[in-house]
């Protein structure tokens, strides 16, 4: 876990994400996911997760704030393949894809 302490820390000294880690109780991540949420998830995706990132979602089911590029890392919840998670941003780089090939 030191690796999350260590990115909690530059959040919180962030001038950008001070303020909402302060708001969040100083700490970007979110509670535990349990060993049967995790299974779900990949059952439900029909994968299986790699070590670390089953790892950190047993440390932390998802992060509040990450960068400015990439908002947050969902809970294992809410994890979906991007095709139906933003149906709209697929398409356009389906479409993107289909032009260069």
């Amino acid at each position: 876990m030191p690796i999350l302490q260590r990115l909690n820390a530059v959040m919180s000294r962030s001038r950008q994400f001070a303020e909402e880690v302060i708001a969040e109780g100083g700490w970007c991540g979110q509670s535990p996911a349990t060993e049967s949420e995790i299974c779900a998830a990949e059952a439900r995706l029909g994968v299986r997760f790699p070590p670390s990132y089953r790892l950190f979602l047993s440390l932390s089911n998802g992060w509040r704030i990450f960068n400015s590029f990439v908002e947050q890392l969902l809970p294992v919840q809410e994890i979906d393949r991007f095709r139906f998670r933003d149906p709209e941003s697929f398409a356009l780089m389906e479409s993107a894809h289909e032009m260069i090939v």
